[in-house]
């Protein structure tokens, strides 16, 4: 089974509980998305360390749901305080900013035309490229990456090169279509 057939599979099996466990523990139903493809991700990492001794899986599974969930909600608290503290400094008209704004606002650029250009290339491709694409980007080494996808290094390698070529080419291409 290929990795996008065993990530649906996961999806089928357990989006429904997620959202279940989700809602019941009141996190925000706009939230339920995001939070789940969160959980799944960690499901698939921390999998191969449950124990069935220490308890049903059903149990772990919900422990999993909850820590993700209550790690999301700090990301977006921690968010929110900073968008506060710079509306504040901006109402008070101190005009305050950041020293740095510059790098952010180019930092978030980046950020935005590469994931943009990441899905725009996805259907592009077949098989594991994708995911050896964004387990570099992660900053998995290629022995890393080779154990989870169980390829050779010179398919690691060349998978990479194949979808980076692909991902400068759009991104050019992004570029020159939004910037003026």
């Amino acid at each position: 089974m290929s990795d996008e057939g065993a990530w649906q599979e996961l999806f089928n099996h357990y989006s429904k509980f997620i959202h279940h466990v989700l809602h019941k523990a009141g996190i925000d139903i706009g939230e339920h998305g995001d939070i789940s493809q969160e959980v799944l991700v960690q499901l698939t990492k921390s999998l191969p360390k449950y124990d069935r001794e220490k308890g049903k899986f059903r149990s772990w599974l919900g422990h999993v749901i909850l820590n993700v969930a209550y790690t999301h909600g700090r990301k977006i608290q921690a968010h929110q305080r900073k968008l506060s503290a710079l509306e504040s400094s901006q109402e008070q008209g101190s005009g305050i900013l950041p020293a740095n704004l510059d790098q952010i606002i180019d930092r978030e650029w980046e950020l935005y035309v590469t994931n943009l250009a990441l899905s725009r290339v996805k259907d592009s491709f077949r098989g594991k490229a994708i995911t050896v694409f964004t387990l570099g980007l992660e900053g998995k080494t290629t022995k890393e990456i080779q154990e989870i996808t169980k390829l050779t290094e010179d398919s690691v390698y060349s998978l990479k090169q194949r979808v980076k070529k692909r991902m400068r080419a759009e991104v050019q291409s992004i570029i020159a279509d939004l910037e003026f």
